[in-house]
């Protein structure tokens, strides 16, 4: 009878503080069903984006590739392409190539329009459809082929050479407005104007909210003498991606390769690398590879996935690699870091709502920046539902300092956030520190968490209906690279990131 009755308190409890979140245990490990219902961060439809996003236009001789990003849910989800051209595929499952990824070949479509619409089902059977337009225009894309030395059109078979060719160290130059700027296979010198110090601005007026490197080539962006900033007010549908950034600019306060001010709504960084960071000469004001601020401006859609750093040597003061504030339906998601030493790596420092941080890696030669979520005052709204999960961290060994997790690091909203969910992540060494409770706890489900300094664990802050493993470096839970290893192979599925 005791055994029946803590059964219906713990599912009362459940339904008083943890609304429609339950789990279900199964043979095949623990299946939790969606903290927040799916919602669609990217593409998102054509009612809502500009006529110039990047998704809305296709190339007869460029394969035409987006990917597909939800946040909340219960992950990892099934994609299903439901309408779209002929010869259109996406990645289904994580078996796959291309998983969650549209892929088409136009090949020789005469200019007309396209209907894609994809299904995405969670691990519990939850649908959500994403449905947009495509036409095919050549004359909407710009190409840059470095060592081309032809007459300069801007088309594929006649390209610009170089950066300055598009810029033409002007920011208010329009010749090439809203085209999509694609970079060929090559090494490109990033360069503005002497009015921005030599910086490059994307000015929605004038410039394109569209940077993106071939598909299957590449092309290096040298960023050490600018960084690429957006106009004060706004530029909305941004997308960059499949580049590869080097060697951030150091001459400057607080370095970035890529620093987004004003109303980026709909703002994307997917598939691109970034390498050689430092945080400039003071490094005190978010030194991060990409640094979407502004308080002025609340930020909807933000998409940072599939992104790869490396050599991020930009501080514990605040280095990231990506920091973001006041934004709501944010997906940070299958990003990786290597060879890195910063303070919160992954910072969420003052997003606001509905922001998934999820199926994230960094645990090749970390000395420190796991993940952090500020609830910071760079949100001027109360922040709630935030969720990190199945996320892999491990700080190097003996770096007792080091941030593994970070969460709710600012006193800003104390007692006043709510839901807060931290499940099936496995953070080693450093620390994993739980901070400054809210209207409700912590949810904490199945993590493993093994470090030297366990008292900022605190389970006191923590609701947990699926155990957490936790110890120390002594008890050989994981191996160096996170993974499950001797006694606690048994447990794989069950608790930390590995399915």
């Amino acid at each position: 009878m005791q055994y029946i009755n803590r059964i219906i308190a713990t599912v009362l409890a459940i339904l008083i503080f943890h609304p429609s979140f339950a789990a279900e245990s199964s043979k095949n490990g623990w299946t939790y069903e969606a903290k927040m219902p799916m919602h669609v961060v990217y593409p998102r439809p054509d009612c809502e984006t500009r006529e110039v996003a990047r998704h809305r236009w296709a190339h007869t001789d460029m394969t035409y590739r987006i990917p597909i990003g939800v946040q909340g849910g219960a992950w990892p989800f099934t994609y299903k392409l439901i309408e779209g051209p002929e010869g259109a595929v996406i990645g289904q499952t994580e078996t796959e190539d291309n998983y969650g990824i549209v892929s088409w070949d136009p090949g020789t479509a005469s200019p007309s329009e396209v209907t894609f619409r994809v299904r995405v089902k969670d691990k519990v059977g939850n649908n959500t459809d994403i449905t947009w337009s495509v036409r095919v225009d050549n004359d909407k894309f710009l190409f840059i082929q470095d060592g081309y030395d032809g007459p300069k059109v801007g088309s594929i078979n006649q390209p610009l050479e170089d950066i300055a060719d598009w810029y033409k160290g002007d920011r208010d130059n329009a010749d090439y407005h809203n085209r999509i700027v694609v970079f060929r296979d090559g090494n490109y010198q990033l360069i503005g104007g002497e009015d921005t110090k030599f910086n490059v601005r994307l000015n929605a007026d004038t410039k394109t909210p569209s940077l993106i490197g071939f598909p299957g080539e590449k092309a290096v962006i040298d960023a050490s003498k600018a960084k690429v900033l957006t106009e004060n007010d706004r530029m909305t549908d941004l997308f960059i991606a499949d580049l590869h950034w080097k060697d951030s600019r150091q001459d400057v306060n607080n370095a970035h390769f890529f620093w987004a001010v004003g109303n980026v709504t709909r703002a994307t960084w997917w598939n691109n690398s970034f390498s050689n960071h430092g945080m400039g000469k003071k490094g005190n004001d978010n030194p991060a590879g990409v640094f979407i601020s502004d308080r002025s401006h609340h930020k909807k859609n933000i998409l940072y996935k599939d992104n790869k750093h490396d050599g991020f040597m930009n501080g514990r003061g605040n280095g990231s690699y990506v920091d973001i504030y006041y934004s709501s339906y944010v997906l940070i998601e299958g990003n990786y870091a290597s060879n890195s030493d910063n303070a919160c790596g992954f910072w969420a420092k003052g997003t606001t709502s509905f922001v998934t941080i999820r199926d994230n890696h960094a645990y090749d030669n970390i000395g420190s920046g796991g993940i952090c979520v500020g609830y910071g005052r760079e949100s001027p709204e109360i922040p709630h539902d935030h969720e990190i999960a199945w996320n892999r961290i491990v700080i190097k060994e003996g770096n007792k300092r080091g941030t593994a997790l970070r969460f709710s690091g600012q006193k800003s909203w104390d007692g006043k956030h709510y839901n807060s969910y931290i499940y099936r992540n496995t953070f080693i060494n450093g620390s994993a520190w739980v901070r400054f409770e809210g209207k409700n706890k912590y949810f904490v489900d199945g993590n493993v968490v093994v470090n030297n300094n366990p008292r900022h664990w605190d389970t006191r802050l923590m609701k947990t209906y699926q155990n957490n493993m936790t110890g120390t470096q002594s008890d050989y839970i994981v191996d160096k690279n996170g993974d499950l290893t001797g006694f606690a192979r048994e447990s794989k599925g069950q608790v930390g990131y590995q399915r």
